[in-house]
C-alpha cells in the first residue's frame, strides 16, 4: 500500500464532502427542500434536507479517483458496479425526498439493488464458514443486507449519528482489513466510505444545517453494508457483525417491539433508543457521542474477535450495547440549551 496516495485520496474526498455540503445548504433552503417540525420529530428548527446529495457526489467521485490511473487502488470494475449501484439508489431516494413514492417502492428497490448485486457477485461467501448451505445462505445475507439499508434510514434520526455511525463502520472496517492482511480494495473502499462521511459531519452536527435525507442514507447503508460483508467473506463474519451492533440492535429491537404492539412498521415514529434518549433530556451530540464511545469501544472488541475470540466477544459487544442504552435512559442530563434548539 502507498500510504501517502491513500492519505492524499483520503483528505481529498473529505474535503470535497465538506465543500460540497456547504455549497448545497443555500440551494436546498432556497427551494424549501426543509424537514419541518412534527411530532415525530428530534428537531424544532426548519431544516434542510438532501445533503446527502453531496456524500453520494464525493463518493462517486472518489471510486472514479480510486481507480483511475493516477492513484489504481481499486478495480476499474468494481468501481464501475459499486458507482451504478450507488446511483440508482441514490436517484431514487432523491426523487422520494421529493415526492414520497411509498413504502412498497422504496422497499423493493431496495430488494432489486441487493438481488443484482448478489447476482453480479458484488460480494461472495461463505459468510458462515460453511455453516448454510450455499442457497440458504445466499438468501439469509440477501434479508440482511436489505434490512440493513432500510435500518440505516431508520437511524438517521438526530444530528450526526449516521454520519459517524458510517465514519466508523468504514474506519473500522478498512482498519481491520489491514491488520488481518485482507483485500485491500475492501480497506479502500471503507476509508472511503468514512472520508465522505466525515466531511459532511461539521454540517450535521448540533445544530444541524442540513440534514442527509434519504438520498444519502439508503446508498450509505447499502455501501456500509458492502464493508461489512466483504469483511465477513474473509473470515471475519463475528467481527462485521460486532461493527455493525450499535444501529442493528436498536433498530432491531425497536422492529419487534413494534411488531408485538401491532403497530403498523412502514410508517414513520419516534421509539428508537436514541430517539427515547433526547425525549429524556439528552442533547443530539450528547446521544450522538454516545453512539461514538461506543463504537469505538467494538472496533476494539471486533479487533480481539479475531483473534479466536469470537464468541465472547459478540457477548462482551452485546454488553456494551447495554451500557449505551442504560445511558440513554436510566442516566438523561438536564436539557442543554443546544438541545433545546435542535
Amino acid at each position: 500500500m502507498n500510504l501517502g496516495l491513500i492519505a492524499s485520496l483520503f483528505c481529498l474526498i473529505a474535503g470535497c464532502s465538506f465543500v460540497l455540503t456547504k455549497a448545497t445548504i443555500s440551494p436546498l433552503r432556497r427551494r424549501a427542500l426543509v424537514d419541518l417540525p412534527n411530532e415525530r420529530s428530534s428537531h424544532t428548527t426548519p431544516t434542510p434536507r438532501g445533503g446527502g446529495l453531496a456524500v453520494v457526489t464525493s463518493l462517486l467521485l472518489a471510486l472514479v479517483l480510486a481507480s483511475s490511473d493516477l492513484f489504481n487502488l481499486i478495480p476499474p470494475s468494481l468501481s464501475l458496479k459499486l458507482g451504478l449501484f450507488l446511483l440508482f439508489l441514490a436517484t431514487l431516494s432523491w426523487v422520494d425526498d421529493l415526492r414520497d413514492l411509498g413504502a412498497l417502492v422504496r422497499f423493493s428497490s431496495h430488494i432489486l439493488a441487493v438481488a443484482v448485486a448478489l447476482y453480479m457477485g458484488l460480494v461472495s461467501g461463505p459468510f458462515f464458514g460453511n455453516f448454510f448451505d450455499p442457497t440458504v445462505e445466499i438468501i439469509l445475507i440477501g434479508l440482511g443486507w436489505v434490512w440493513f439499508i432500510n435500518l440505516f434510514n431508520f437511524m438517521d434520526g438526530i444530528d450526526g449519528i449516521a454520519s459517524v455511525e458510517a465514519l466508523t463502520i468504514g474506519l473500522g472496517g478498512a482498519i481491520l482489513i489491514v491488520y488481518t492482511e485482507g483485500d485491500q480494495t475492501t480497506a479502500i473502499v471503507g476509508l472511503i466510505l468514512a472520508a465522505a462521511s466525515l466531511g459532511f459531519l461539521p454540517s450535521n452536527w448540533n445544530p444541524a444545517k442540513i440534514f442527509m435525507g434519504d438520498v444519502g442514507s439508503i446508498p450509505l447503508g447499502f455501501l456500509s453494508a458492502w464493508v461489512l460483508l466483504s469483511l465477513a467473506s474473509e473470515g471475519h463474519g463475528a467481527a462485521a457483525f460486532i461493527l455493525s451492533l450499535v444501529f442493528f440492535v436498536d433498530a432491531t429491537l425497536t422492529l419487534f417491539k413494534r411488531l408485538f404492539r401491532g403497530e403498523k412498521i412502514w410508517q414513520a415514529h419516534n421509539q428508537h433508543f436514541y430517539q427515547r434518549a433526547i425525549q429524556r433530556g439528552l442533547s443530539h451530540s450528547q446521544t450522538t457521542l454516545g453512539a461514538l464511545c461506543a463504537n469505538s469501544v467494538l472496533i476494539g472488541i471486533a479487533f480481539w474477535s479475531t483473534q479466536g475470540h469470537a464468541l465472547i466477544a459478540i457477548i462482551i459487544s452485546f454488553i456494551v450495547i447495554g451500557f449505551l442504552f442504560t445511558y440513554y435512559l436510566k442516566f438523561p442530563i438536564p436539557v442543554s440549551n443546544e438541545a433545546s434548539s435542535s
